[in-house]
């Protein structure tokens, strides 16, 4: 499991890293950015499902639970005033 207490268990493994990526990463979405935030590494993820039962706590700065693709981009998006987004030249999920 990706996240700050595997990622404290293994200081160096982050410190070495250039960036933190995530290709429909799951239930390590929230994670991969988090650890990118807090170790300043520049990070690329591409967020699949919003699994909104199993992150209950997911809220967009307006306080409304993430429920759909476009808000769990957008609940990302408010991580952090830097995050951006963009589309990529291929079909599918590349938000």
């Amino acid at each position: 499991e990706f996240s700050l207490s595997f990622v404290q268990k293994h200081e160096t493994l982050i410190k070495n890293v250039s960036v933190v990526l995530g290709m429909h990463p799951d239930e390590a979405t929230d994670s991969i950015i988090d650890v990118a935030i807090a170790h300043q590494k520049p990070f690329a993820l591409i967020p699949c499902c919003v699994f909104q039962k199993k992150f209950p706590y997911r809220h967009l700065a307006n306080g409304k639970q993430v429920f759909s693709y476009e808000e769990l981009v957008l609940y990302l998006k408010e991580k952090h005033p830097n995050v951006q987004t963009t589309c990529l030249p291929f079909s599918g999920k590349n938000l």
